[in-house]
């Protein structure tokens, strides 16, 4: 991620999140209900992650939860957070979030794992693309020249 976080920690963090979309995806394809179950975790933790990360570089202090409506009611009121809110009503709560992480209460269907996984990838890039990035250029140069169409004999 390309974010500007310079908390060792909260880096680490964020550059976890494409981690977690991956397993997710790859459970998604494997066979059990032991893989199903737990892509939703993954999903879970990579939009948490996101928005901690997210919150951690706006300053704000959040409290250690993994309920993402919780943390989405805490991000700062100078972004619309509508389109999170809605997509977020889509996604299953952190308790049903870790009864299927420790195989309770059955399996989620695949429409719903892969509607969860929309809605996880569309939470991710809203809170990704409002976080800052610095960009650091050392030793760069560029050489313009005139294309050779252009050049005169």
């Amino acid at each position: 991620m390309t974010a500007d976080l310079p908390v060792v920690a909260v880096r680490a963090m964020a550059n976890s999140v494409l981690r977690h979309l991956d397993k997710a995806a790859a459970d998604l394809s494997a066979p059990g209900p032991e893989a199903l179950s737990l892509s939703v975790w993954d999903l879970h933790m990579a939009c948490e992650k996101v928005m901690k990360a997210y919150l951690n570089q706006q300053g704000i202090p959040y409290e250690q939860t993994h309920n993402l409506r919780d943390l989405v009611a805490t991000s700062p009121k100078t972004h619309d957070w509508s389109a999170v809110k809605t997509v977020l009503g889509h996604f299953p709560s952190e308790q049903r979030v870790m009864k299927w992480r420790y195989q309770e209460g059955g399996v989620p269907s695949l429409n719903d794992l892969w509607r969860f996984y929309d809605v996880a990838l569309e939470v991710c890039s809203i809170y990704a693309a409002r976080m800052s990035r610095r960009f650091l250029l050392d030793n760069f140069s560029v050489q313009i020249r005139r294309p050779p169409w252009l050049e005169s004999d």
